[in-house]
């Protein structure tokens, strides 16, 4: 284990522990007493147990691999910065775990006596800091505390939220089957749109001349075209739909185009993850086509280019699970690794069950082939909301998007700067300034797509089919202004804050991003039929 400024890593001690022996006048008030602290059963052969906070329950840890694996299962998600941001936590999370997910679900437990971090690590490590920070119970009073009967949830309970599911939300106005790109649904049905603008990537059709041949590249202008032509097959695992490739001969141009993989060795095959290609086309290929179904649009194939980039071997012996990860833009999507469950010393998945569906990132390359150059909250925006509520195939994670907290009842929720968690309570207390977002927080495009969304369905009632029509009336207005509009502002330059694209709605000539969002906010109003200049406002989004 690494030490630094941020986290007081244990070492190996002799373990001095303060053994409770006061009878307390009933159960719950020492449970309530001792929540989030570790126990030490010192009147037997010292086995550790977990008060968990969100219930006063107490948790058996057992041998090391199990004590970390229920930790992480007991664990709430939090932002890197937040995790970094602190010597001593908010009061709020002293006694829980917290997993970081922006780096592999590490875990960290806030000691509820100084509410300073320490880092999980290996099962052994966890296993000392556990009894190092531990405090001696007799038998007795670990007797009057409730023990879990059922298994832990999968991620952190957040507090009791004041659910928007009983509110009659806005319907879809859309009835069309899925249309070609150069279709739009007219009066329920799909539409060929004319073509005026020609010879330009970017108008929403393939013409002669142009093609792309699926390799990474710094720019997609010109004769290579990946918005408006398919890359051809070239491996065995590709349909209409789909390819799964191992991009190990790309490692320079892809280190160039993604910073998450520029560090990492370079990998001459992708070694036993192509006995999984098979099983990943095939989830895929049932993703893009729900969410084709759901935007009723069918993009250009889409390529996944795995790199090999395993992380450490899993030391639970209940297995690890893998989250989502990857890199998407208009010409393929990058997975750095297999996403998925992996079991006790493996590095990836090893059966065709053990992989996890991608929602997120083809969400995103969804966005791109239809929007073009879009701004990344509005990107976060729809591909959070669609992970959280979209449910195509059964491999996806049970609980969605760890921003949006609406899938598992009771499960989920990000923790905030200010030791709060992300609820609609949340985004209500934020309306009227009983809370507020950190200067960083207030930069997160994660944190403003997510809000902007939770907004959108608590103030305007504009949930999961309404953000739909949102998406396909902005695709209508880009496509008028690509194929018969304005259209010189359509064509792919080079990679850039749009990733190669002009700013949606011909934003370059009209003033960038802020004529891109101001064509959103134009468009969420027309659909939801009022003003949204107090949710934009909120949430700084320039227009």
């Amino acid at each position: 284990m690494t030490k630094n400024k941020f986290f007081v890593i244990a070492t190996v001690m002799t373990i001095l522990v303060l053994v409770i022996g006061v009878n307390f006048a009933n159960a719950a008030s020492l449970a309530s007493k001792l929540k989030g602290r570790i126990l030490l059963q010192v009147e037997s052969k010292g086995e550790a147990w977990y008060i968990y906070p969100g219930n006063f329950k107490k948790y058996y840890l057992g041998k090391p691999a199990d004590a970390l694996d229920v930790m992480k299962k007991l664990g709430l998600g939090a932002k890197h910065e937040t995790i970094i941001k602190y010597t001593v936590f908010p009061k709020g999370l002293w006694g829980k775990i917290l997993l970081d997910v922006d780096d592999m679900g590490k875990a960290y437990y806030i000691y509820p006596v100084n509410g300073k971090g320490y880092y999980l690590g290996k099962p052994a490590d966890a296993l000392e800091v556990m009894r190092t920070l531990g405090l001696g119970i007799t038998n007795a009073n670990l007797a009057t505390i409730t023990s879990s009967d059922a298994a832990a949830p999968e991620v952190s309970v957040a507090p009791a939220d004041s659910s928007t599911d009983t509110v009659e939300l806005i319907k879809s106005k859309y009835s069309c089957a899925v249309c070609k790109s150069n279709e739009k649904c007219v009066a329920g049905k799909c539409t060929a749109i004319a073509l005026e603008h020609k010879n330009v990537c970017g108008n929403f059709v393939c013409e002669e001349g142009e093609s792309y041949d699926g390799k990474v590249a710094k720019s997609v202008g010109g004769t290579q075209c990946a918005l408006d032509c398919s890359a051809p097959c070239t491996g065995e695992y590709c349909n209409s739909y789909a390819q799964i490739e191992c991009a190990c001969d790309e490692y320079d141009a892809l280190a160039e185009r993604h910073g998450c993989i520029a560090s990492a060795k370079k990998c001459g095959n992708c070694g036993a993850m192509e006995k999984l290609f098979d099983s990943v086309l095939t989830i895929q290929t049932d993703v893009i086509k729900c969410l084709s179904d759901y935007f009723q649009y069918k993009p250009a194939r889409v390529l996944y280019k795995v790199f090999y980039n395993p992380g450490e071997p899993c030391q639970s012996k209940s297995g690890c699970k893998g989250n989502e990860g990857g890199a998407a833009g208009p010409d393929y999507i990058m997975f750095p690794t297999i996403n998925g469950f992996h079991q006790y010393g493996q590095i990836l998945p090893i059966k065709a069950s053990e992989v996890t569906a991608d929602v997120h990132e083809t969400t995103h390359y969804f966005l791109y082939q239809m929007l073009h150059g879009i701004p990344s909250w509005f990107h976060e925006a729809i591909a959070i909301q669609t992970n959280e509520r979209l449910n195509c195939v059964s491999s996806q994670q049970s609980w969605g998007d760890y921003y949006l907290y609406e899938k598992e009842k009771g499960i989920g929720g990000i923790n905030m700067a200010d030791g709060n968690y992300l609820t609609y309570d949340y985004y209500r207390k934020l309306k009227k300034g009983q809370v507020s977002l950190s200067s960083k927080e207030k930069e997160d495009h994660y944190l403003t797509g997510t809000i902007f969304v939770m907004g959108l369905k608590d103030d305007y009632k504009c949930g999961f089919n309404c953000v739909k029509d949102i998406v396909i009336k902005l695709r209508e207005k880009e496509q008028t202004n690509c194929m018969f509009g304005i259209g010189e502002n359509c064509s792919v330059v080079n990679y850039g804050t749009t990733w190669g694209m002009f700013w949606l709605g011909n934003g370059d000539k009209e003033g960038g991003e802020l004529a891109a969002n101001k064509l959103i906010k134009a468009t969420v109003e027309e659909v939801v039929g009022k003003s949204v200049e107090p949710l934009f406002d909120l949430l700084n989004i320039k227009y």
